[in-house]
């Protein structure tokens, strides 16, 4: 059986999306609304399934939207 892999996803992108929203608005220094339009055009959210059956969510976000901003990525 799979488990209650629905719910425990839906769970982990939850948290994804918090976390990448967070850096969004600080990164950027957007409002909740303004983050959160930024992240439907810019950020690809994945589900990956790791070896040993655990599942993982991710985003990618490129750092060219960053590189003007003042608390932007130093990597």
């Amino acid at each position: 059986g799979g488990g209650d892999r629905g719910g425990a996803l839906g769970a982990g992108m939850g948290a994804g999306v918090g976390k990448m929203g967070g850096f969004v608005m600080a990164a950027r220094g957007l409002s909740e609304e303004g983050g959160s339009s930024l992240m439907s055009v810019a950020v690809d959210f994945g589900v990956t399934q790791v070896g040993n059956g655990n599942w993982c969510v991710h985003g990618v976000l490129g750092k060219s939207l960053f590189a003007d901003a003042p608390d932007g990525p130093t990597r």
